[in-house]
């Protein structure tokens, strides 16, 4: 989905850190927040939303990833500069079905889950069932 694609991630704080941590390898070319107040950011550009306007020969190699919770809101800005969802345009969940890919060997790896509710309650009844390690 992402090959070759020069990453531009929409947000900057927690969701964006989040985001970067779990997609380490991706090669992000600079950031868009509402203002470009920062000027950079993780050694990368950052622009505003609202002067971001890349040559149009460079959209075909653009992907602006959006981190952000109001993200149908920063997509309609995005769509308002030609932006389309699914060709330039990604919300951060639309790449998680990647991670079902993953195969990690964790056999001998201390692995920590946080999360509570129903999700857990899932996992844990799906671990018993498939796996033969003890979780403690």
């Amino acid at each position: 989905m992402l090959e070759g694609k020069r990453i531009v991630i929409y947000g900057i704080g927690r969701f964006q850190m989040d985001f970067e941590c779990i997609f380490d390898n991706l090669p992000v070319a600079a950031y868009l927040s509402e203002d470009a107040a920062e000027g950079q950011y993780n050694g990368k550009p950052v622009y505003s939303i609202g002067d971001f306007s890349p040559d149009p020969d460079a959209l075909e190699v653009l992907a602006v990833i959006v981190c952000d919770f109001d993200k149908d809101r920063i997509l309609a800005a995005l769509a308002r500069k030609g932006f389309t969802r699914g060709k330039i345009c990604f919300y951060a969940e639309d790449l998680f079905g990647s991670l079902e890919r993953l195969q990690v060997d964790l056999s001998s790896t201390p692995v920590a889950i946080w999360s509570t509710g129903d999700a857990t309650r899932e996992f844990l009844e799906y671990y018993s069932a498939n796996c033969d390690e003890k979780l403690d």
